[in-house]
Order: structure tokens, then sequence, then C-alpha cells
């Protein structure tokens, strides 16, 4: 998981969810980064909740993608969100992705069970049920993740951003030319 440590991102679900996960007696470790003002809270709920020597905090990174790379899987069930650059760097990595219902921006991006996986936010056990599925590794897992691959570069190619770009800059030209002949 990568985000501010707040009430927003909603990490006390995804440490409630992982504590009742297969992934949690399976071995698997959860690594998140960032940093924000519900670090020790959030430190804290590892310790009641037994997982502290599985999660790792590394606190904010100046290039999360070694972590995209050798993650297994991202997790971004936020109580709210606009359009979260981290959703599209792990998506645009292959890994398969997990969002909560409450991110409009991003399901543009996220199809359940075709690019990736949406629970419903707030939901702990549906997303340790997401948590268990993703262990296995399955193929169908990872054709959904490149299937999400596929649609975040389809529609956040370099050529696509210059092309909107470019059309960002001719409107305000052609707007500055009204108002200078006006």
């Amino acid at each position: 998981a990568v985000g501010r440590l707040d009430e927003q991102k909603a990490y006390d679900i995804i440490l409630q969810a992982f504590s009742k996960s297969k992934a949690r007696s399976e071995g698997w470790g959860l690594t998140i980064l960032g940093d924000g003002h519900l670090k020790d809270e959030l430190v804290c709920l590892t310790k009641e909740l037994g997982i502290n020597e599985l999660v790792e905090w590394k606190g904010k990174v100046d290039d999360p993608f070694s972590y995209y790379a050798s993650g297994k899987a991202f997790l971004l069930p936020s109580r709210y969100e606009g359009m979260p650059n981290s959703l599209l760097e792990a998506m645009s990595m292959g890994l398969p992705c997990v969002i909560s219902d409450a991110l409009q921006g991003p399901m543009e991006f996220v199809k359940d069970g075709e690019t990736g996986w949406i629970v419903p936010v707030g939901d702990v056990q549906a997303l340790a049920d997401w948590m268990s599925m993703i262990i296995d590794q399955s193929d169908e897992i990872f054709q959904i993740a490149r299937q999400g691959k596929e649609e975040v570069l389809r529609h956040m190619s370099m050529q696509k951003s210059v092309l909107i770009w470019k059309s960002i800059f001719e409107s305000v030209m052609c707007t500055s030319k009204v108002q200078k002949t006006v």
C-alpha cells in the first residue's frame, strides 16, 4: 500500500483485513509506503492484531517502483479518493490491484473481476477474502492484472498525454487570442 497515513486511506481496514486473511497464516508480509499523523496509532494496531512482525513501514520513498516490481498485489481501499497516482503506477507495473467502491475516479480503470477488484468501502472481511484469494497467484489473477496494465497503458500512454496537453495549450492559446481581440 502507498499513501499518506491518514483516515482517508483506510490503513486500519488494511491491517484488520490482513490479520484475518490467509496471507497472514501463509507468512506473507505487508509493506506500507508513506508517512502521516496516524503512524503511531497504526503501529499500535499492528501490535494489537498480532501482525507487527509482518508489517514493514517504509515511510516516504522517492521511487516506489522498486516496491511495485517486487510486490505481489496493491491495496487501495480508501474511504474517498480522487485519481491516485499510486494506483496507476501499480497497475502499470502489472500488479493485481484492489480498490474500494468509494473511488469513482479509479473505477474508470478498475473493472471488478476484469482489470482489478473492487470491495465495499470499509468492508474488512471482503478485503480479507480478496487477500486470501490473491495469495494463490492463479493464472486468472495474473490475467486480470495484465488486463489492468493494458487498460492503464492504453489510457495513460505518453502519446495520449501529449495529445491531451496539446489540446489544453491550443485551447488556452485560442482563449488568449480571443480575449486580446475583444
